[in-house]
């Protein structure tokens, strides 16, 4: 069987009550990123050295346990001999340590394996050194037989350098990996509070781009969530709550359209919209954009194609019935050349449109002038002149 063992043990440095792997990071906390990492590598107990149970502890426990492994906490070294046997295997993480899952797996081998790094450039961000020109990059797989041996250490030892050291001398495979994981923020050592800050910073920004100013809110939306994980963190369920926030003003905003209140609703299928991008937002900055799978990215258009039908629905509410017809007509047209245009890849040929908060309050405000009809057909005219005349441009440029 192969057991995890990670370490919550260095204080933060700016608050001794915390622990520095409990701190907010893209993606979550160093120490989740670590669990999630042993499950996705088949680990069926975590073991975690740690002077007492914590909030942020029992937090994971309770997702180790949903994936059907064990979690302990270990107060002292030689508790850790009850949670491993001779014919197990052991993945060892460093404390602080962080990396990209994919390339992890893609090293860590189904045997005994010490991964390293070049000395002269993991040695001074903090990595220990193994030999002259190596130092180990915070992972390994060793054999369960080793830490029967910490019985013969002191108490008070390093547990994990220890088990290094272990590795080492039983001749253990030792696999180095490429420096430049360092430099592209692939792989690191985060020792304190200024570490936390400068990865959390770059990982954000290989995480997602934000929207051009020529989508102004959501522009300014991306920014705003950036901003936030870059100082403190995102909450695990922001990206989740902000959603369900949009749907329930969806929802609200139906309601006010049919109670009369169509500009109102308007407003608040805007609010609807500004929700749904936030959300959007703090789930890229939560995992790495390669990593959104193909049912993210359809549950996203499903949350989009929602809110254009709400929106299209309050057009149609707004209007007498008479003139429903036109209505609808030049607001299928223009969400359809909206969606055709998103379709022809980066960049978005109709920013601003494509920004749903300010197409709803320019729908809000046809509604309180009372030249809605005029307002969705000049929109609808202006995204089909636009694909025209990019449409004309590539052909001569491809002639």
């Amino acid at each position: 069987m192969l057991i995890a063992l990670i370490s919550a043990r260095e204080s933060a440095s700016d608050n001794e009550g915390s622990m520095l792997g409990t701190a907010p990071l893209a993606g979550g906390s160093i120490l989740l990123r670590q669990v999630r990492l042993a499950l996705q590598l088949g680990c069926k107990r975590v073991v975690c050295l740690a002077a007492r149970p914590s909030k942020e502890l029992m937090q994971l426990q309770h997702l180790t346990e949903k994936q059907d492994a064990d979690f302990i906490i270990a107060s002292h070294n030689r508790a850790l001999a009850g949670a491993v046997t001779a014919t197990d295997r052991l993945l060892v993480l460093a404390e602080g340590m962080v990396c990209d899952p994919d390339i992890a797996k893609a090293h860590l081998a189904d045997k005994a394996n010490i991964l390293a790094l070049p000395a002269d450039s993991a040695v001074p961000l903090g990595f220990e050194r193994i030999d002259r020109d190596r130092a180990w990059a915070g992972a390994m797989i060793i054999r369960g037989a080793l830490v029967e041996k910490l019985h013969d250490f002191p108490d008070d030892i390093d547990c994990v350098s220890s088990l290094l050291r272990l590795g080492l001398q039983s001749g253990s495979q030792i696999s180095l990996l490429d420096g430049d994981y360092l430099t592209a923020n692939e792989w690191g050592l985060i020792t304190n509070q200024v570490d936390l800050a400068e990865w959390r910073s770059r990982a954000i920004s290989r995480s997602m781009v934000p929207a051009s100013w020529r989508r102004p809110i959501y522009a300014g939306l991306d920014r705003l969530v950036m901003r936030k994980a870059a100082s403190a963190g995102l909450p695990g369920g922001m990206s989740a709550g902000l959603r369900a926030g949009a749907i329930l003003a969806i929802v609200a905003a139906i309601g006010l359209a049919f109670s009369g209140f169509v500009a109102g609703g308007m407003v608040t299928l805007a609010i609807a919209a500004m929700l749904s991008r936030a959300g959007e937002s703090a789930g890229l900055v939560a995992i790495a954009a390669a990593d959104v799978s193909r049912r993210k990215r359809l549950a996203e258009l499903a949350e989009l194609l929602t809110l254009d039908s709400a929106i299209m629905l309050a057009l149609f509410i707004s209007v007498p019935t008479d003139t429903r017809v036109d209505i609808v007509f030049a607001a299928v047209m223009l969400f359809g050349l909206l969606h055709f245009s998103s379709l022809q890849g980066p960049p978005v040929r109709i920013p601003l449109l494509q920004d749903r908060a300010v197409l709803a309050l320019i729908a809000a405000g046809g509604l309180i002038f009372s030249v809605i009809h005029p307002v969705i057909q000049m929109l609808a005219l202006f995204a089909l002149v636009v694909e025209l005349s990019l449409a004309i441009r590539a052909r001569l440029t491809g002639a």
